[in-house]
């Protein structure tokens, strides 16, 4: 009787217990299955699948675990894509791997490390192949395959992907408003995409799509097929998500066409600027190229060789690297540098990408050859001297009334001593001569510092002992006269410290009052011969 009453308990505890494990397995496949259908999993779905598939697995038998890991970590990827939680992705993925989902295994890790390695076959658990294929895909865009990733992409046209492929390729034959048009399909599709407040998981699991980035690229598509209104347009549209470089610089060179020329001016610093604010270190070879951009256009060829030169030398991003020596020798040619920088101009010129301008470039080192041959049968004669009046200027005028003022001018340099090796001050003195001074030359008297352009002339006379001597002249007009200040000047000479001369450089001279002594004198706007502070090289 005790041994009937002890295999009657056990029996009822086996099915009881077999029950609990019923009701667990019944509750762990309801769970996956709302997640599995639905047409957009819910976070509280999700999670208490997560949870139920847990419940589940002490109890299960051997031939149950695998489908449950599947399950498992097929809710754990669902929480994850709805939340970016990147170590839910680790999660889910280990999960899957024992669950046998290859695929979804890896689309699991390649949302955290977009290098993970494929799987070697495609898996049709879950009906996930599809979106592993955008992932393929993808990678096979960012290696620059767009066959490969063209195949991947085929029957999946309302993802973006494909005509996103078909753009890049259009683009990279230079079909600029083919790539145009496909690029704004793929940013609809897209657009569309980010409207949705309840994505579906395999969306949630495709490549993500880089929309500011993609304006980017529709906008400079649009550029080089000659729609500017409409890469501004989108340029501007990219440029709301955040600062970005090539946006800048993309949108500059598309004002520069439209004859914006200050608002291209403005996206080149702006360029500069966001390429140096995104550099991971102290320098940005970008943020020189664009830069020297900037200093191109306002003609000042020199600094803009300079800052491409750094580029160069820095870590300009290899797409970059011909247009930026492309540019430093444009600049060299502009600056004057024909014979040295002419050839290598155009040899760079075969590597450039679409937008450096290659037709402007052409024109000016065709031009170059021009002045050459030019300059060949021609000279030059000109002088540009800084210094101080050594003593007041000697005004005469000639029989017709033209007032003509000589005087010495000193200037400093520095040489070191071959033998003691100290630096010593030479002062070298030159013999001015200007024509129609008769507004300034009461103004050049001893001391006064004086900026003046003008050529050398010499001349000879027979002494005394009638020996033939020679001497040479800086003959200038007064118009090329520029008053610096004064360095010791006396009477009504203006000091260096006080009246117009104390005023900041960039002033113009027009707008500035006249010096307050002298008031025989003549305003300052009477004697600036029209000469402002752009012409004044320092």
């Amino acid at each position: 009787m005790i041994r009937l009453a002890s295999l009657a308990l056990l029996t009822a505890a086996l099915f009881a217990k077999d029950e609990q494990r019923l009701v667990l397995l019944r509750q762990a496949q309801d769970s996956f299955d709302r997640v599995e259908k639905a047409a957009s999993a819910q976070l509280s779905d999700a999670s208490a699948c997560v949870q139920s598939q847990a419940a589940m697995m002490p109890v299960a038998l051997p031939a149950e675990l695998e489908l449950l890991h599947f399950h498992k970590g097929f809710c754990q990827l669902a929480v994850a894509a709805i939340t970016r939680n990147a170590a839910g992705f680790t999660d889910a993925a280990a999960e899957l791997d024992q669950g046998n989902a290859k695929t979804l295994a890896w689309l699991a890790r390649v949302q955290v490390d977009p290098a993970a390695p494929a799987p070697q076959f495609i898996d049709e658990k879950a009906a996930f192949a599809p979106t592993e294929r955008l992932w393929l895909g993808w990678i096979a865009l960012r290696r620059g395959d767009l066959d490969q990733a063209a195949r991947r992409f085929a029957g999946q046209d309302e993802t973006g992907w494909a005509a996103w492929a078909a753009g890049q390729q259009a683009f990279r034959e230079a079909r600029y408003r083919e790539a145009a048009a496909d690029y704004s399909q793929a940013v609809d599709a897209w657009s569309r995409a980010r409207r949705d407040p309840s994505p579906a998981l395999m969306a949630r699991l495709a490549p993500p799509a880089d929309l500011p980035q993609a304006l980017t690229e529709l906008g400079g598509a649009q550029l080089l097929s000659g729609s500017l209104a409409a890469a501004i347009a989108t340029l501007n549209t990219a440029l709301e998500a955040g600062p970005d470089a090539r946006a800048f610089y993309y949108r500059a060179r598309a004002r520069e066409l439209a004859g914006q020329t200050e608002a291209s001016l403005a996206d080149y610093n702006l360029a500069g600027r966001a390429a140096f604010a995104s550099a991971r270190e102290l320098s940005s070879g970008e943020a020189h190229l664009y830069r020297g951009i900037l200093l191109y256009r306002r003609k000042d060829f020199v600094r803009a060789e300079d800052e491409f030169t750094s580029a160069l030398n820095l870590d300009v991003p290899e797409a970059l690297r011909p247009d930026a020596s492309a540019w430093r020798h444009l600049s060299a040619v502009a600056a004057g540098f024909c014979a040295a920088a002419r050839e290598s101009l155009e040899r760079s010129l075969r590597a450039v990408s679409p937008f450096f301008p290659k037709d402007e470039a052409r024109t000016l080192a065709a031009g170059c050859v021009t002045v050459q041959g030019k300059m060949a049968s021609k000279s030059v004669n000109k002088v540009i001297l800084i210094g101080h009046l050594g003593k007041d200027a000697e005004t005469k005028f000639t029989p017709s009334g033209i007032s003509i003022s000589k005087f010495s001018l000193a200037t400093n340099r520095r040489t070191k001593d071959q033998q003691s090796g100290e630096w010593k001050d030479i002062t070298d003195w030159h013999n001015i001569v200007i024509w129609k001074t008769e507004h300034v030359a009461t103004y050049l008297l001893k001391g006064t510092r004086i900026y003046v352009e003008g050529r050398l002339e010499t001349r000879s006379y027979d002494d005394k002992e009638g020996q033939k001597k020679y001497f040479t002249e800086v003959i200038c007009e007064a118009q090329s006269l520029v008053l610096l200040g004064g360095g010791g000047g006396r009477g009504d000479a203006p000091a260096e410290s006080s009246g117009d001369f104390d005023r900041p450089v960039s002033m113009p001279r027009s707008q500035r009052p006249a010096p307050a002594a002298a008031p025989a004198a003549p305003a300052a706007d009477e004697f600036n011969q029209g000469i402002t502070d752009d012409d004044v090289p320092f």
